[in-house]
C-alpha cells in the first residue's frame, strides 16, 4: 500500500508501513483512514499518529467487499453475505441483510444505499432495516452523487451469448423512483463503468475512454482515448478540481 498527498500537482508516493497484506478497500473515517485486508480484518490509521491498529478480525470469517463509516458514526461491510453492522466500532457485529452479495456501500443526505448482486438496496433508518430500491435481476455495481441526484450503474443482461450495454439510471427522490438518466448514448458509450460531475461537467468513463459533457449529457465528446492494452473497465476520483483515472483490471 502507498500514501501520498494529493495538494499537490504531482503526488509523491511512498510505501505505507501497513501491518497487513492483500488491501482491498478504503474508507474515510472521524477518527482516521479505515484499510480493509481481505483475510486479515479491518484497521484503522490514527489521524494524529499515523500508526495502524485493527478494528476487529473477519466477520462470520468471511472478506468484506466493501466498507463504511456512516453519519452516525457505525460502520458497515458488504460481502457475498449481505451486510454487517457495528455500533460499538467493530466489538460486535449485527447482519442486517443477508442472502445477497453486496459490493459497494454509500451514503448521501443521511440515506444509505447498498449496490448488490439483484439490484440496489437503500436504508433510510442509519443501515437497520433495508429495502430494494432499485429492482433487477443484474448487478448494480456503483452510485454516484450528482446534482441532479442519485445515479445507479446497472451492469447489462445477457441474452443468447450477448451483452446488453450496461444502464445509467437517476433517481432524483433519494431512490423513491428511477428513470434512465440520459434518453441516448452514442454507441461509443456503450458501456460506462463510471460517472462523476465536477461543476458542471460530467465525466464518464467508458469501454472505449473518457468522455465529457457540458449540457447535462445530450452530447459528448472524447477527451481522453484508452490504449487497447490497458484495459477496458476505468474508474474516476475527483480530488478538489483534479480528476483522476484509476485503471481496475478485476470485478
Amino acid at each position: 500500500m502507498y500514501t501520498g498527498y494529493a495538494g499537490i500537482p504531482t503526488p509523491k508516493w511512498k510505501q505505507d508501513e501497513f501491518v497487513a497484506k492483500d488491501v482491498t478497500y478504503f474508507a474515510d473515517g472521524k477518527q482516521g483512514l479505515y484499510v480493509v485486508s481481505y483475510w486479515n480484518g479491518i484497521y484503522q490509521r490514527q489521524a494524529e499518529s499515523g500508526l495502524w491498529s485493527k478494528v476487529c478480525e473477519l466477520v462470520d470469517k468471511k472478506p468484506f467487499f466493501t466498507f463504511i463509516e456512516s453519519s452516525s458514526g457505525s460502520i458497515l461491510g458488504g460481502g457475498e453475505n449481505g451486510i454487517y453492522k457495528s455500533d460499538d466500532h467493530g466489538k460486535s457485529w449485527n447482519q442486517v441483510y443477508e442472502n445477497v452479495g453486496v459490493n459497494m456501500l454509500s451514503e448521501t443526505n443521511g440515506v444509505l444505499y447498498a449496490c448488490s448482486w439483484r439490484g440496489l438496496l437503500r436504508s433510510k433508518d442509519g443501515g437497520n432495516h433495508w429495502e430494494v430500491s432499485l429492482p433487477g435481476n443484474t448487478t448494480v455495481f456503483r452510485t454516484r452523487t450528482v446534482d441532479a441526484g442519485i445515479i445507479a450503474l446497472v451492469e447489462g443482461q445477457q441474452f443468447q451469448g450477448v451483452w446488453s450495454p450496461n444502464e445509467v439510471m437517476i433517481s432524483k427522490d433519494k431512490g423513491q423512483s428511477w428513470k434512465p438518466m440520459f434518453s441516448s448514448l452514442p454507441k461509443e458509450l456503450k458501456n460506462v463503468y463510471d460517472i462523476v460531475q465536477v461543476g458542471t461537467t460530467y465525466f464518464a468513463a467508458t469501454n472505449t475512454g473518457i468522455y465529457t459533457s457540458n449540457n447535462n449529457g445530450v452530447s459528448w465528446e472524447k477527451s481522453v482515448a484508452i490504449p487497447q492494452d490497458k484495459g477496458t473497465n476505468f474508474r474516476l476520483v475527483v480530488e478538489g478540481d483534479t480528476l483522476y483515472v484509476l485503471q481496475a483490471p478485476g470485478c
